[in-house]
């Protein structure tokens, strides 16, 4: 997802945000929290695997892409949103499974699914998948 999108996102949660990642996210992390200051508190490269789960553990709300943090959230049955761009749960069975409180973000698009695994650029140039997803999608159930 773009870093223009998640800061958007970000900006209409009520409450704190917690970021969570490796140092390959970690540039986008500061540009999210540069952005909105305070409201962020950013983990990315600062944690190892077990800690990260341990914050996921507790979180009010989680939202994730397809990484393992995000099913580490289904395994603690967190209250969780999935955020599905070019590829799509159906191709691999990965559904939020036996969880309590979940939203699949994705838009319907002729040209998705275009991956089984994902990508950083759209082959179309347009990366609507991403860009398109309503922001009060996402905003509506974490802040619910």
């Amino acid at each position: 997802m773009p870093v223009e999108k998640v800061i958007g996102i970000c900006r209409d949660i009520q409450g704190p945000i917690v970021l969570l990642g490796g140092n390959d996210v970690l540039e986008n992390a500061e540009i999210i929290q540069n952005a909105l200051g305070e409201k962020i508190y950013s983990t990315c490269g600062k944690t190892n695997l077990d800690q990260s789960v341990f914050i996921v553990s507790k979180a009010n709300k989680v939202i994730g892409f397809d990484t393992g943090l995000t099913h580490i959230a289904e395994a603690f049955d967190r209250p969780l949103v999935s955020i599905w761009g070019s590829t799509a749960p159906e191709l691999l069975g990965v559904f939020p499974y036996k969880i309590a409180n979940s939203l699949e973000a994705g838009i319907e698009l002729p040209c998705r699914p275009c991956s089984k695994f994902g990508r950083e650029a759209c082959p179309l140039g347009h990366f609507k998948c991403m860009k398109d997803i309503p922001n009060k999608m996402i905003t509506d159930f974490v802040n619910a």
